[in-house]
């Protein structure tokens, strides 16, 4: 996905949290990016691409959050970004909840709105030359004037 075309703001965190496969046991997963839209999850297992799982979250009260998820890219490395679906007001709450608590807990003091929209990519000017016959002619410009 690309960074234009997140509706959510992201933030860089080390957040364990645990894949329940439809079959299986539950597998820690570490969470590298997060929003209340979806993340990025380090994982090393083998997975394609519409692959849907149960993601399940600590809350800083110790509860379970789990999420219904589907993996709509994989990053450079072993890295998945995953969409939450179905997830309700609530559940975006307590995923704000787990931001502003992993936030608080490395130190920063900044407080943050995860639903707030990103800001718009500002995508830079090519630089202007100014040609050296311009540079001259500005100079004579200036020492005429004085």
């Amino acid at each position: 996905m690309s960074i234009e075309n997140r509706q959510h703001l992201r933030f860089s965190l080390d957040l364990p949290a645990f894949r329940n496969p439809q079959k299986g046991e539950p597998t820690e997963v570490w969470i590298k990016q997060l929003s209340i839209g979806g993340c990025l999850i380090e994982w090393v297992d083998f997975f394609s691409a519409e692959d849907d799982f149960r993601l399940e979250f600590i809350l800083p009260n110790n509860n379970h959050l789990p999420l219904h998820c589907k993996v709509i890219y994989r990053a450079v490395g072993s890295s998945v970004g995953v969409k939450f679906y179905g997830i309700t007001k609530f559940e975006q709450e307590l995923l704000s909840n787990i931001i502003s608590d992993t936030l608080k807990k490395e130190g920063f003091p900044l407080t943050l709105d995860p639903f707030s929209e990103p800001p718009p990519i500002i995508k830079e000017e090519p630089t202007k030359k100014v040609s050296k016959k311009k540079i001259n002619q500005d100079e004579n410009l200036e020492e005429a004037t004085f």
